[in-house]
């Protein structure tokens, strides 16, 4: 019985760690965003939402449309090789 509740903390400390890492970047992301506009007198963080909470949606709606452009001449298989 002992190993069983052994087990389930374990268990439970790495689910509650893995939830922490990842959740972590939103709060994180948003200070950034916030401390850089405020150093660069830009109001931009402030516009997404009350206090530019959602900023970091923002930032991942911009970044999930985004296109690329291949040149018609190129490679296209080392065009996306290159950057790795």
């Amino acid at each position: 019985m002992e190993l069983v509740v052994a087990l389930g903390l374990i268990v439970f400390k790495v689910a509650l760690l893995i939830a922490v890492l990842l959740l972590l970047p939103l709060p994180l992301t948003w200070l950034e965003r916030k401390i850089a506009g405020h150093m660069q007198q830009r109001m931009g963080p402030m516009r997404v939402g009350w206090h530019g909470l959602l900023q970091p949606v923002a930032d991942g709606i911009k970044l999930l449309t985004k296109e690329d452009h291949i040149p018609a001449e190129a490679d296209r298989f080392l065009f996306k090789l290159a950057p790795i």
